[in-house]
């Protein structure tokens, strides 16, 4: 069909909480407790996803493919708008910072690496933004715990 529905396409979920916390964080709403709220959330969705089983059973349907979701691209849809419209709110960037660092310690490869690029990126959108000293030192704090 031509609707993306949550079910079938599990990046749409992530474009949708990536949303709201883009909203959350306009300056016509100016909500950083929502935009805080996503960012855990996206972090539950992550870690339990890291944790599921591949099944090596036959399908039962076998001429049926599906493309393998990227995590880089999952990571690109959850993270990118929160670390760009965050980046100037230092409690948002601290958490943002805090949960990629979980991710990044999960024993999934792929999961690693899309959040060790991911927290440096939003690093780097707070180092341009932020201008209090003790603010960027809360944000780059987090990285070296």
């Amino acid at each position: 069909g031509g609707d993306r529905l949550f079910d079938d396409d599990p990046r749409f979920g992530l474009v949708v909480l990536s949303e709201i916390a883009g909203r959350a964080l306009s300056p016509a709403v100016n909500d950083p407790g929502t935009a805080i709220d996503v960012i855990g959330t996206l972090l539950r969705l992550f870690t339990q996803w890291s944790q599921v089983e591949v099944s090596e059973q036959e399908p039962e349907y076998d001429r049926v493919e599906v493309p393998e979701i990227s995590v880089q691209d999952m990571f690109d849809d959850a993270f990118t708008v929160v670390a760009r419209d965050g980046a100037a709110m230092v409690e948002v960037a601290v958490r943002l910072q805090k949960a990629l660092h979980s991710l990044a310690s999960l024993e999934n490869p792929e999961l690693r690496e899309a959040a060790k690029h991911h927290a440096k990126l939003a690093l780097e959108r707070a180092c341009l933004v932020l201008k209090v000293e003790q603010d960027l030192e809360a944000v780059r704090a987090v990285g070296r715990d």
